[in-house]
C-alpha cells in the first residue's frame, strides 16, 4: 500500500491579514513589477488563488503563502498605499501535503512565459472587443504608452508575427516595421530584402525614411538649440514609437539649422571680433586658409614672477611624489587634491595674463558646434589677405615671434614630453623619406648663403647639425615605434661606418640612395620640433603635411603617458574633445580611477591626438 498522502488542496477564502510568506516559497529573488501587478489586482481582483499551508508559528499569521508570493506582496503594497485593508478577502488553496516546497516549485516550474507575439495579439484582441487604451492600461497596471506600443506590434502583418515566432525576425526589427501602417509595405521591406545585411535595424530605418539624411532628436544641433526652443519656434517632431529619445526625427531641419546659426552668431558676436564665420561643422581644410595668432602675455610684476616661480617648483615636486606614492592611498588622494587645486590657481593666473589687444580690430572667430552640442570658437584667425596689413600696422606684436602658444594649463614636463614625441615621429619619417631630409638641409644652406637667417624665425634645422638626442632620450621614448625604428637603424649604420680617417673616402663611394639615407638620418637629429613655442608648432604642422604621416599610428594617449599627467577637469575635457561619451565621469572621482577610465574610453576614438600633436 502506498504511504503517499493526498496532495489535493482545499479551497478557502481568508483575510489578507491572516497570511504571511512561508520559508518554503521557492521564489527567493527580489520580485519585479510589483507595482503593475498591484494595479492589476486592484482593477480586476485576484484571478489566481494563492497556495498556503497552516502556520507553525504561534501568535502570528494563521497561514503561510508557499506559492504566490508576488501576488501577496502586491496586495500588501496596496495596503501600504491605503488602497485596501488587511481584511481584504483572498481566495487560497490550503495545501495539506507534507512537502509544501514541492507544491511551490511545481507551480513555478511548469509555468511558461507568454511569447511576446501572443501577448501583442491578445492586446489587439482586447482593443477589437471594445476596450479603450485607458481600460487596458488600468487592467494591467501599465502606462498608456506601453499599451499603444503593444497594440502597434499586435497590428503588424501576420506574416511578420510568424517570422518572429520562428526566430527569423527580432523584436527590434518588428518594432521598426510595425510603425508603417501598410501591411504590404511591411512585408515588402522584409521579404524583398536581398540579404540579411539589408534587414539590419539601421538599414530598415533608412529604407523607411527613404534613404535620405535625417536629423534625429539626439543630433548635436538639437542639443545646442534645445528641443523646447525648436518647438516654440514652430518646429515639429516625428516621434518614434519605441525609441522616442534617440530615433524620433526633426520634421523641419531647415528651421533647426536657422535657429542654430542665429544662436551661434549671437554668441560669436559677443566675443567682439571684427568678423565671425559660422560653419556649424568644423571644416579642417577651411581653417588652413587662415593665419592664427594668439593672445600675448603682459609683463609680470616682480611679486607675480616670484609667486609663479614658487608654484612651478611646487608643481614639479608634486608630480615626482605622485609617481612614487601608492595608488588610491590617502597620501595619493591628498597630493592629487593639492595638485589639482594648484593647477586651477595657476590656470586662472595664466588666463589673466593673456590679452588680445588690437588684434581684434582685424582678426575674427570661426564658430561651430561639436558632437556634444557645445559651441566652439576658434579665435585669433587672420585672413591671408589681411596678414600683411597686420604686420605693416605693427600688429605682429600679437604674434610675439610668430605667435604665443596658448597655455592649456598642462604641466611644462608634459608639454616637453609631447613635443619630444612629435620630434621623434617626424624624425623617423624623414629618415624613411631621405629626399625630404636632403631638401631640408639644402633649404637651410640656401637660407644661410643667400638670406639673413638671423632675421627670420623660419628655421627647420640647426644647420651646424646640433643633435638633440639627449633632449629626446630623457623623456623615455624608447618604446615609441618611431624611436625603436631609429635606435635599430642607428646601430646598423654605426656598424657599417669606418674609422674617422677613412670616413670621407667611404662617403664618396656611397650610391646616391645610400648617401641620401645617411644624410637624412643625420639631418633628422637636428630637428627643432622638441622645442616649445609657436615656431615649433608651425614647423611641425608643415612637416607632418609634407610627409603625409599619421601621427596617431606612432603614439596614442594612455592612462600612464597622458591622462595621469593632467588635471581631472582636463581629463574630462580631453575625452569630450575626442567625441567620447563622458557620462558617469566627474571630478569627484579619484584621479587614478578617472585616468584609468579615460585610458579605456579613449580607445573608441583611436585617431584622436591632443592639441600639442595635432596639426590644426
Amino acid at each position: 500500500m502506498s504511504n503517499t498522502k493526498s496532495l489535493s488542496p482545499h479551497r478557502l477564502v481568508v483575510a489578507l491579514g491572516e497570511l504571511t510568506i512561508s520559508e518554503t516559497n521557492v521564489r527567493k529573488a527580489s520580485p519585479r513589477f510589483i507595482e503593475s501587478l498591484a494595479a492589476s489586482i486592484l482593477a480586476k481582483g485576484l484571478l489566481q488563488n494563492l497556495i498556503v499551508i497552516p502556520s507553525s508559528k504561534e501568535g502570528g499569521a494563521k497561514y503561510e503563502v508557499s506559492a504566490g508570493g508576488r501576488r501577496y506582496l502586491a496586495m500588501m503594497l496596496l495596503v501600504e498605499t491605503g488602497k485596501i485593508t488587511l481584511d481584504y478577502s483572498v481566495p487560497v488553496l490550503l495545501d495539506t501535503s507534507e512537502n509544501a516546497t514541492v507544491t511551490s516549485l511545481t507551480e513555478n516550474f511548469h509555468r511558461e512565459d507568454l511569447h511576446p507575439i501572443d501577448e501583442f495579439r491578445s492586446f489587439s484582441t482586447m482593443k477589437e472587443n471594445g476596450l479603450s487604451v485607458d481600460d487596458i492600461a488600468l487592467w494591467f497596471g501599465i502606462t498608456n504608452q506601453a499599451v499603444i506600443q503593444r497594440l502597434a506590434l499586435g497590428a503588424a502583418a501576420p506574416e511578420l508575427h510568424d517570422e518572429c515566432l520562428k526566430g527569423s525576425m527580432s523584436l527590434e526589427q518588428l518594432k521598426i516595421l510595425c510603425q508603417l501602417e501598410s501591411h504590404e509595405r511591411q512585408k515588402a521591406l522584409w521579404f524583398d530584402a536581398p540579404d540579411e545585411w539589408s534587414r539590419r535595424p539601421d538599414r530598415l530605418r533608412n529604407k523607411i525614411r527613404g534613404e535620405v539624411a535625417v536629423v534625429t532628436v539626439s543630433h548635436k544641433l538639437v542639443k545646442f538649440v534645445g528641443i523646447e526652443s525648436y518647438l516654440d519656434n514652430g518646429g515639429a517632431v516625428n516621434h518614434d514609437l519605441f525609441e522616442p529619445d534617440t530615433e524620433s526625427v526633426i520634421a523641419s531641419p531647415e528651421l533647426l539649422h536657422s535657429l542654430a546659426v542665429t544662436k551661434l552668431t549671437a554668441m560669436a558676436d559677443e566675443l567682439g571680433w571684427s568678423w565671425a564665420e559660422i560653419a556649424l561643422e568644423r571644416d579642417w581644410q577651411r581653417l588652413q586658409d587662415f593665419k592664427r595668432v594668439y593672445r600675448t602675455h603682459r609683463e609680470l610684476t616682480e611679486s607675480e614672477a616670484a609667486t609663479a616661480e614658487l608654484w612651478d617648483a611646487r608643481q614639479s615636486v608634486l608630480e615626482d611624489l605622485l609617481q612614487t606614492v601608492e595608488s588610491d592611498s590617502d597620501e595619493e588622494e591628498a597630493l592629487s587634491t593639492e595638485y589639482d587645486e594648484l593647477n586651477k590657481v595657476m590656470a586662472t593666473f595664466e588666463e589673466g595674463l593673456l590679452e588680445w589687444g588690437d588684434i581684434k580690430n582685424i582678426g575674427g572667430v570661426y564658430a561651430y558646434v561639436e558632437a556634444t552640442g557645445k559651441a566652439v570658437f576658434e579665435e585669433g584667425l587672420i585672413r591671408k589677405e589681411d596678414f600683411a596689413k597686420l604686420r605693416n600696422d605693427g600688429g605682429d606684436k600679437g604674434e610675439k615671434e610668430e605667435g604665443v602658444t596658448p597655455d592649456a594649463g598642462i604641466s611644462t614636463s608634459l608639454k616637453e614630453y609631447l613635443a619630444s614625441v612629435r620630434a621623434s615621429v617626424v624624425q623617423s619619417e624623414i629618415v624613411k623619406n631621405p629626399r625630404i631630409g636632403v631638401v631640408l638641409l639644402c633649404h637651410q644652406l640656401v637660407m644661410n648663403t643667400f638670406f639673413k637667417p638671423w632675421l627670420t624665425p623660419y628655421k627647420y634645422l640647426d644647420v651646424t647639425l646640433n643633435t638633440h638626442t639627449d633632449a629626446l632620450s630623457k623623456h623615455g621614448l624608447e618604446e615609441l615605434p618611431s624611436s625603436e625604428y631609429l635606435m635599430a637603424l642607428h646601430d646598423k649604420l654605426q656598424g657599417s661606418l669606418p674609422n674617422e680617417e677613412d670616413l670621407l673616402s667611404f662617403i664618396l663611394e656611397l650610391s646616391n640612395e645610400e648617401l641620401q639615407g645617411l644624410t637624412a638620418y643625420c639631418v633628422s637629429y637636428s630637428l627643432r620640433l622638441h622645442l616649445l613655442g609657436k615656431e615649433a608648432d608651425s614647423r611641425y604642422a608643415d612637416l607632418v603635411n609634407l610627409l603625409g604621416v599619421d601621427v596617431s599610428s606612432y603614439w596614442k594617449p594612455t592612462t600612464e603617458n597622458y591622462f595621469m599627467r593632467l588635471k581631472k577637469s582636463q581629463i574630462i575635457n580631453s575625452l569630450i574633445g575626442a567625441g567620447v561619451d563622458v557620462e558617469g565621469l566627474n571630478e569627484s572621482m579619484k584621479k587614478g580611477e578617472l585616468a584609468a577610465r579615460a585610458g579605456d574610453l579613449i580607445q573608441s576614438s583611436p585617431n584622436w591626438l591632443p592639441e600639442e600633436l595635432s596639426i590644426v
